[in-house]
This record gives C-alpha cells, structure tokens and sequence, in this order.
C-alpha cells in the first residue's frame, strides 16, 4: 500500500473578479518547505484552504508533473510520477506558478559495483552508486548476517563485514523492498607451520594448517625431501596463493596452499659466501630479502628484491655501516614504503624500498637489560614487540605497541606467566585483532591487542618429538 504523506501549506488569498460575476478566485500560496524521503508513487497531500473542486491545477516534481487524485477545498491529493527527482515541488493555478518548496525523491538505490571483492570479517566494504539518502536506512547483508552502516553519502554505503560471514550473495533492504545486490568472496584468515616429527626412525617435516581454536593440525604439503637443512622466513604471496620460505639461506622453496605442490628457486649468487638470512613480503607481493656476502674482504649487508621465478636480485639499500650486529625480524610498513627490522634487539631500522633511504629510531630503554625479541605489524601499520627485561630480580615479558617515529612503547599485555620457554614467530591475525606467536614449538599463544587478554592453545600431538617450528598468516 502506499502511504500518504502531507505537506502543510499556509495559504492567502488572492481576490479577482470574473466578467459576469464577482466571484471571488483564490491562489493559493506556500511557504517554503522541505520534505525528504518522499517514494516514486507515493500519495501527496497538500493542505490549504479555499481549493476549486472544479479548477485545474498541475502540481510538478522538479519540473515532472504528477497525477492529480482528489481536490477538495482544503487539499489536494497528487500521485508522485515515474521520473520524478528531486528538487522543487510547483503548483500551477490560473496561469500563476508558486514553488511549494524543494523535495528529496527516494527511490531503491543503483547499485554500480561493491569493493573490493574480496575481503575479511571486520573489513569495511563500499558499495557505490546513486540515490542514496544520508537521513534514510539501510541494512546490508551478507546471507543472513547483517553488516554494520559505516557510513552514508549520496553516491555510496560503507559496511563493516560482520564475523562469521561467509562467500556468497549481498543483499540490500530498503523501505521493506529486498534485492540481492552483487556477490563478495570473504577471504579466511588462518595459519600455517612448519612441522617436524619422527615416524618410524625416518624424518618427516610438512607444511600444516593449524586451527587457531583448536589446535588441530591439517595436512598441506610434503618437504621431507628438504630434510638435511633448515627451512624458515616463513612469508604468504597472495598472488600465487603460496607459502614462501628460506631454505639454508640459498633457495626459495614455494609450497602453493591450494594444490600442495612444491617448487624451489635458486637465489641468484655470484660466490659461496652469500647468503639470505631473513625474507619479507611487500606491496604488490614484491619478495625482499635481508643479504650478505664479503667482498674483497669487507662484508656487505643490503636489502635486495628478489624475484619469486627466477631468484635474481635487485639491489635496494646498503646496510654496510651496520655490519657489527644482526638485522632480524622483518616486517613491512606499508604507509611509509619501509621495511622495520630490529637491529641488536634495541633499534629500529627503515629502509624506504622506494628511495633505499635508511633511517633508524632507537627504542625507548630504561635500564641496560631490556630488548625487544621480535616485532610484527597490526591493523593501520601498527608495529608491535615481544619486549624481555628483569626489574628487581623478576623476570617481565609483555607484547608492547613500538612507536615507529620516536621509538617509545606502551604496554598491551603480560606474558611473565610463560617465563619458562621462548615465544616466537609473531603473526597478526586481523579477525580477532591477536598477536599469535609460538611458545615452546607445542602452543599457540594469543595476545589480543585491544583487551591484553592472553589464551594458549595446545597445538595437536601424537608424540613427544613433534614441533612447530614457525608459523605464517594466509590469507584465502
């Protein structure tokens, strides 16, 4: 059913005299209104006094003119058109046209396109097109599950991905009318590892997909063939949906998360004495890495781009003058084109891929005894650490936020309960906004940076001579 709406008018009355009679002809005039969420055939009243029953008026939507339902003396009734839009509303009368005042014609809206079409729970989506009105509501789902309004503007919707959302239709309801409005993929975030156990004597190491609530582990791919070496700098290319790690510093060995099928790459090398000690993946999937060698006598430190097919590399910047120390646990920054690493556990350095600038930032230290152990970026390119010092005696663990300009840290939880073993191999794992790192190769610890709330989960075992030995988020 339509609904009616009414549009009040104050009227005054205009006196002429006709030839034969002095009939008294009334032209109604309004003030200056405003009426918003007004639908294509919706019903109209306009209220007045002293209407002719029998007098012919034209009421137009923005220069479109609407049918004419009922007069009466103190209203008309106008059906609002097809190809109405918004903006002035007239009445015509007597060859005297008045502007009743400006409406906002609302109509479902015109979807273009939703963005991006891939994306995860609690990522904000836009959906673009027209004829949405910012005073109006909307609700978005994704299924069954409602989305979270962000934000409204005339030409788009901006929603928040509910958790637990799956792939499939997105729908948008508007004044009880329902259409399905595209499709999404919602990426899984989840992790891998690199698992090392002994069955029957013979050495098995496998890639495995490890449940974040259970532990539970799932075969992804076989590496026993690698076993006289060490594998790690565990990164995810999310181009060729493939986990990518170091193999003794000299190859890239590929294992595709899909398909299980492994594929390795020889690092281009002019001399025995090179080496990439630690990798990182950066905009556009690029594959940094962190490289040595001697030359001449004098040894080199760079940050190089290394090509995923064919192993060549290309220089970005010289780390040389910080040769007496080591360079390790590397993230990208990808506000600031940088790669952070921590240099001796008590500095930051930057190294824009871009102009190979280097800059470093010392972090905040109140006693000598302090260092940060490993770093990862959150959510907005928020850099954190796992932070070790001793303060009267005691030995203090904690996940702290690094500022990445003036090197200052500030608390996010305490981890002093787990003195007794490592913690390594951070990832962020932006579904439950968590820290997840490794503890003793066995657990997974979950640091979650909003509450500082700490949960382990056993990592599933069938002997005592199973372990993790690192771990990497993918995304898929």
């Amino acid at each position: 059913m339509k609904k009616v709406l009414f549009i009040s008018i104050m009227v005054l009355s205009i006196f002429a005299c006709s030839e034969d009679d002095a009939i008294e002809l009334l032209q109604p005039t309004i003030e200056t209104i405003k009426s918003e969420g007004i639908a294509i055939g919706d019903i109209i009243t306009i209220p007045g006094k002293n209407f002719n029953e029998n007098g012919t008026y034209s009421v137009k939507f923005n220069g479109t003119e609407g049918k004419i339902t009922e007069i009466k003396p103190t209203s008309i009734k106008v059906k609002v058109p097809e190809n109405a839009t918004s903006g002035d509303i007239t009445l015509t009368y007597d060859e005297i046209t008045t502007i009743l005042g400006t409406i906002i014609i609302t109509r479902f809206p015109t979807v273009e396109n939703i963005t991006p079409e891939e994306t995860k729970t609690g990522d904000i989506i836009t959906i673009k097109g027209f004829d949405f009105v910012t005073s109006e509501s909307y609700t978005v789902k994704f299924k069954e599950l409602e989305g979270k309004v962000i934000e409204i503007t005339s030409t788009s919707l901006k929603i928040r991905i509910p958790q637990g959302a799956t792939s499939g239709e997105v729908s948008l309801t508007y004044k009880n009318e329902t259409k399905v409005i595209g499709h999404i993929s919602i990426l899984e975030t989840f992790v891998c590892g690199f698992y090392e156990t002994d069955i029957q004597g013979e050495h098995v190491n496998q890639i495995v997909k490890i449940d974040k609530t259970t532990g539970s582990k799932k075969f992804v791919a076989d590496l026993s063939s690698f076993s006289f070496g060490y594998y790690e700098s565990l990164v995810y290319d999310s181009q060729s949906k493939s986990i990518i790690g170091l193999f003794n510093d000299t190859k890239l060995i590929k294992v595709n998360v899909h398909s299980g099928k492994v594929t390795t790459v020889n690092i281009a090398s002019e001399s025995d004495n090179e080496s990439i000690k630690e990798i990182v993946i950066g905009d556009n999937d690029d594959l940094y890495g962190f490289y040595e060698t001697d030359i001449q006598g004098e040894h080199v430190n760079q940050i190089v781009k290394v090509d995923k097919t064919t192993g060549s590399k290309i220089f970005v910047a010289d780390l040389s003058s910080f040769s007496y120390g080591y360079y390790e646990s590397l993230v990208y920054d990808s506000q600031s084109k940088s790669i952070i690493g921590l240099f001796n556990d008590t500095k930051l350095i930057k190294v824009n891929v871009q102009s190979g600038k280097v800059t470093t930032v010392n972090i905040a230290s109140e006693s000598d005894n302090e260092s940060i152990k490993e770093i990862v970026i959150g959510d907005n390119d928020d850099l954190y650490g796992f932070y070790e010092t001793d303060i009267q005696g005691e030995h203090v663990n904690q996940i702290v936020k690094v500022d990445k300009t003036t090197g200052s840290k500030v608390f996010v939880a305490d981890l002093s309960s787990f003195n007794y073993g490592y913690y390594e191999s951070l990832v962020y794992d932006s579904q439950s906004k968590s820290i997840i790192g490794l503890f003793n190769d066995t657990k997974l610890m979950k640091v979650n940076v909003q509450s500082g709330k700490v949960t382990t989960v056993n990592i599933a075992s069938e002997s005592d001579n199973e372990s993790i030995k690192e771990i990497v988020s993918v995304t898929l």
